[in-house]
């Protein structure tokens, strides 16, 4: 039974995830989310992508500010959350956030937003300028001051990261490590790559459940 480190928030429901593949789940929050208040901007969207479920909670009124709008969420997750909060989503990419991105298919003319994270992976902040999308970043990501003290004294076999900044905070306390990582994302994948790590698979979808699934190989 390999150990398998959860980085993300909150380890359910990914410990169950893990649990029914065969593994045993440890959990280190890695990261944990606040609002940053940062001001919504000033021009109606013709279209949004949002990026995580999260945003439904540090943003109130979502189905008023994206009423009309052409709304894309990055994986299943992030779409149910938006539909119980009254946004109608039109596209679901399931591979990240370039993906969702590149189903908009926003032109030239078109006021687009970016609603997730302060600081996006670097993949996806480079298509975010290059199409000219306007970022709001709702949340941000902030390492629990106790996390090197933890993780050094952590055994684990294997790691999965659901985001870039799980990564970023990872690499800061103990280096590019040579045991097998599971991104949740191709962004998520580059950052790890870029960091150092040299065992990098990604999941088929952008899901905790096809992110568990991955690592379905340590049994072999």
């Amino acid at each position: 039974m390999a150990r398998v480190l959860i980085t993300r928030e909150h380890a359910s429901p990914m410990d169950s995830l893990l649990y029914a593949v065969g593994h045993a789940p440890v959990h280190v929050p890695l990261v944990s989310l606040c609002a940053t208040g940062d001001p919504m901007p000033q021009l109606k969207p013709n279209a949004a992508l949002v990026t995580s479920k999260a945003v439904v909670r540090f943003v109130s009124g979502l189905d008023h500010l994206l009423g009309g709008v052409r709304v894309a969420a990055v994986g299943q997750a992030t779409a149910d959350a938006l539909t119980q909060a009254g946004v109608t989503v039109h596209i679901v990419g399931k591979g990240g956030g370039v993906e969702a991105l590149a189903g908009l298919q926003v032109l030239s003319a078109e006021v687009a937003w970016f609603i997730g994270a302060k600081n996006p992976s670097g993949l996806l902040n480079a298509e975010l300028n290059r199409l000219g999308v306007q970022q709001w970043g709702v949340y941000c990501n902030s390492t629990p001051a106790s996390v090197a003290a933890t993780l050094v004294q952590t055994d684990f076999d294997a790691v999965t990261f659901a985001s870039g900044s799980a990564v970023r905070a990872f690499a800061a306390v103990m280096g590019p490590l040579d045991c097998p990582v599971f991104a949740i994302g191709r962004s998520t994948a580059a950052e790890a790559r870029a960091a150092g790590f040299r065992r990098v698979a990604v999941a088929l979808n952008n899901s905790l459940e096809a992110l568990a699934a991955s690592t379905a190989v340590l049994r072999g």
